[in-house]
C-alpha cells in the first residue's frame, strides 16, 4: 500500500486536480472492492491554465474553484491504455495487483515488463473540455493527450487507477475524475487597417487581441485592464470602441468600462474589465478607430494590466505624406495661379485629390496621403494636370513619382516637390510698331513741309521789296 499511495502522489503532480490522497486512503484501501455493473470510469476535464493544487479524484462542484480552473478546452483529443505487468493486465480487485503499481511512469517506462495495451477510441473534449473513457475493468491506467489545442504544449501524460481511494470517505471512486491543464501560448497582438492611399482625417481602425493569462500568483484576478496611449496625430473617434469575448460581443454594462482619451490629458484610451467576469484561457478583441490629422510615422502601443503586472499587448504604426505641387513659367521661376491638378495612385487607376487649382504662389499641397503601416512606408503617386493657367499650354502627360518616409526612422514632415512648367500659348502678331518704310514716309513728310516754308518766306520777301519801291 505505500508504494501504490506515493505514486498517486507523484501522478497528480502532473495535472491539476488529478488524483491526490489524504489520510484516508489506508482506511479505504481495506474497504472491500465493489464495482459497478457498468464498470469504472476516467472522466478527464481539459482547462486553460498553468497547474495548481492537485486534486483528488472527485468532480470539482465549487463555482469559485471551478472558475479558478480556466475555460474549459473542447476539442482536445486524448487516449487511454491498460497497464499489464509480464503481459498480464494489472488486477486492482486484488492486493498483488496493488503492489505492481509503480510510482511513476518513468519507472513504468523503465522496465520492459509493463507494456500498455489502448482502451477503445480516443475521445475529444465537448461540452466544456469533457472526455469520458467508460466501462473500464479495475486496472492501472495511462491518459495520453493526442491532440493540444492549438499552440499549446500538450499536458503530460499520467497514471490513474480505477478504483480510486475516497479523500474524505471510507470508500473508492470508481468515477475518477482528473482535470489536466494546457498553459496556452500568450498570442496578444496589435493590429491596423492598411492606410495606404487613404487620405489624412479618415479613420483607421485599430484592433487588440488581449488574451486572459493566469495570474502571475495565485488564481484570483483583482484587476485587469487594456490601455492604449495614442499618438497626439491620432484623434479618437468617439463611441467606436467594440468588445468581442471568445468570439462573441461583449456589452459594456456589468463586463468593462471606458475613458475615452483626451487630448488635453495623456490621450489615453482605457478600457477596465470586471475581474470576476473573466476567466484563464479567454481571448479578448477590442476594436475601435481613429482619424488621422498629422504626418510622418505615427508609431502606437497597447497594454495589458492583470493584477498589476504590466505587459505590452504590441505595437503598430502607420506612415503618412505631403505631396507639394509648384507651378512655373518654363524658363523662369515665376509662378503660376489657377492651374488645376488630380492627385491618382501610381497605377493611374483610383482619383486620390482634386482637381485642385494652384494658389497665388503657384502651390497647391495635397496633405496626408497614406503610404500603408509598419515598415511599408512609401507610395507610388500620379499627378494629373486637368487644366492650365490661363494663358499656359497643357501638358497632356502625367507626372509620377515615389512618395516615402525617410529612411533614418524620424518622425518628420515627409514631402514629395513637384516643380511643374508650362509654355506660354502662342499668339497672332501684334501691328509693327516701326520699321524702315515708316522713317522714309516721315522724311518726305519733312521735306514737304521744309518746301512749304521757304516758299512762305521768299513770298514775303517779294513783298517786302516790292512796298520799298513803291
Amino acid at each position: 500500500m505505500p508504494r501504490m499511495l506515493s505514486v498517486f502522489s507523484a501522478a497528480a503532480l502532473a495535472l491539476t486536480g488529478a488524483v491526490v490522497f489524504g489520510a484516508t486512503s489506508a482506511s479505504a484501501a481495506t474497504t472491500d472492492i465493489t464495482p459497478p455493473e457498468d464498470g469504472g470510469s476516467v472522466i478527464v476535464h481539459k482547462h486553460a491554465g498553468k497547474p495548481g493544487a492537485a486534486g483528488d479524484g472527485t468532480e470539482i462542484t465549487d463555482p469559485a474553484k471551478v472558475a479558478a480552473l480556466g475555460i474549459g478546452l473542447d476539442g482536445v483529443k486524448f487516449k487511454i491504455e491498460r497497464v499489464s505487468y509480464d503481459g498480464v493486465p494489472i488486477d486492482l480487485s486484488t492486493s498483488a495487483g496493488w503492489d505492481l503499481v509503480p510510482e511513476s511512469i518513468a519507472e513504468m517506462n523503465a522496465d520492459p515488463d509493463y507494456t500498455k495495451v489502448q482502451i477503445g477510441e480516443e475521445q475529444t473534449t465537448a461540452g466544456g473540455g469533457i472526455a469520458t473513457f467508460s466501462e473500464l475493468d479495475l486496472g492501472l491506467y495511462v491518459v495520453t493527450e493526442t491532440v493540444p489545442p492549438a499552440g499549446a504544449t500538450p499536458s503530460p501524460a499520467f497514471l490513474v487507477t480505477v478504483p480510486l481511494p475516497h479523500p474524505t470517505e471510507n470508500t473508492w471512486i470508481y468515477n475518477v475524475h482528473v482535470y489536466p491543464k494546457n498553459l496556452l501560448p500568450d498570442d496578444k497582438k496589435k493590429e491596423v487597417t492598411d492606410p495606404a492611399l487613404q487620405l489624412q482625417g479618415e479613420p483607421v481602425t485599430w484592433t487588440l487581441t488581449v488574451p486572459v493569462v493566469a495570474p502571475a500568483e495565485g488564481t484570483t484576478y483583482t484587476k485587469f485592464l487594456v490601455t492604449d496611449a495614442l499618438d497626439d496625430r491620432l484623434e479618437y473617434v468617439t463611441g467606436s470602441l467594440s468588445v468581442m469575448k471568445d468570439g462573441s460581443p461583449l456589452a459594456p454594462a456589468g463586463n468593462y468600462t471606458v475613458t475615452e482619451p483626451d487630448p488635453g490629458d495623456d490621450n489615453t484610451l482605457v478600457v477596465t474589465f470586471d475581474p470576476t467576469k473573466l476567466l484563464t484561457g479567454q481571448v479578448l478583441v477590442l476594436s475601435f478607430d481613429t482619424n488621422v490629422n498629422g504626418l510622418g510615422e505615427i508609431v502606437n502601443s497597447a497594454y495589458r494590466n492583470v493584477n498589476d503586472n504590466v505587459t505590452k499587448v504590441g505595437t503598430e504604426q502607420v506612415n503618412y505624406g505631403n505631396v507639394k505641387v509648384v507651378k512655373y513659367r518654363e524658363g523662369s521661376r515665376l509662378t503660376l495661379q489657377g492651374a488645376m491638378f488630380e492627385l491618382w495612385d501610381g497605377e493611374q487607376e483610383t482619383k486620390l485629390y482634386g482637381p485642385v487649382g494652384t494658389d497665388a504662389n503657384g502651390e497647391i499641397t495635397f496633405s496626408g496621403v497614406g503610404l500603408g503601416k509598419g515598415s511599408d512606408k512609401s507610395e507610388e503617386l500620379c499627378l494629373k494636370e486637368t487644366a492650365p493657367p490661363p494663358g499656359y499650354s497643357y501638358i497632356d502627360e502625367w507626372t509620377c513619382f515615389t512618395l516615402t518616409v525617410n529612411e533614418s526612422g524620424e518622425t518628420k514632415v515627409v514631402t514629395y516637390r513637384a516643380d511643374i512648367y508650362n509654355e506660354p500659348r502662342e499668339t497672332p502678331p501684334l501691328p509693327l510698331t516701326g520699321d524702315a518704310g515708316t522713317t522714309l514716309f516721315m522724311a518726305g513728310g519733312l521735306g514737304l513741309l521744309v518746301l512749304a516754308v521757304g516758299a512762305g518766306l521768299l513770298a514775303s520777301r517779294r513783298r517786302d521789296r516790292s512796298t520799298d519801291l513803291g
